[in-house]
């Protein structure tokens, strides 16, 4: 599963646009958005006049041999979001996987991912042109199973790994919905909830489907394309 295209909200554009231009990422504005090439994953900020509370939670899959290159190369930018044990660098035993954080302006949290299953030719240094591309959006959902059962009946996508009734992901290592159940606050130890906010995703797995739930600001859609 490939996220291709994944569309956010904002009230503050002029300073993503600043933030991730500054990181090195290619940004083109335009009237009412900007868009942000991310590897294969175009990632736009909409512009919305209704005030938005809480933040998004997504994942950029880099190619590294160990993610303290990424958080050195980011810290140089923006501060790291650091465990209340005070840990920069998170560890996913079960998913193969390291991971390092950051807010953005809009305290959206922004997370690196190395994917070690994955990655086969990593990097002894880092440049955001090394970045493949967007591999998670986090989805509140006000009931984690349900919300599951309903996205199924569109779309025939597996669990991955472990789950619970708060937090379930599905898809692969290239691209996962994580459904979590609102207000949880966002991973690691931020102060962030997850929140209903409007999402648009396209992906690639399967042709000429498309999911809107009521209830739900999302939008998404996949097709082989």
């Amino acid at each position: 599963m490939h996220i291709t295209f994944l569309q956010l909200h904002t009230n503050n554009l002029p300073a993503l646009h600043t933030f991730y231009a500054a990181l090195g990422f290619h940004v083109t504005a335009h009237e009412s958005y900007i868009d942000i090439a991310i590897g294969s994953t175009l990632l736009r900020f909409q512009d919305d006049d209704t005030p938005l509370t809480g933040g998004y939670h997504f994942a950029i899959n880099v190619a590294v041999n160990d993610i303290a290159i990424v958080r050195d190369w980011l810290s140089t930018h923006t501060a790291i979001i650091q465990s209340n044990q005070g840990a920069t660098i998170f560890e996913f035993d079960e998913w193969h996987a390291q991971a390092i954080y950051c807010y953005d302006p809009d305290n959206n949290i922004v997370e690196f991912i190395l994917r070690r299953d994955i990655v086969t030719n990593p990097h002894a240094s880092f440049r955001v042109d090394q970045s493949l591309c967007i591999s998670e959006i986090g989805l509140a959902c006000t009931d984690v199973p349900t919300t599951i059962t309903q996205f199924r009946n569109s779309f025939a996508i597996s669990d991955f790994f472990s789950h619970n009734d708060e937090f379930w992901p599905i898809g692969d290592n290239h691209g996962l919905f994580i459904m979590v159940r609102t207000p949880r606050l966002w991973y690691p130890d931020t102060p962030i909830p997850a929140a209903l906010l409007p999402v648009t995703v396209k992906f690639h797995t399967a042709p000429d489907q498309h999911w809107q739930l009521d209830g739900y600001p999302y939008r998404i859609t996949s097709s082989v394309d």
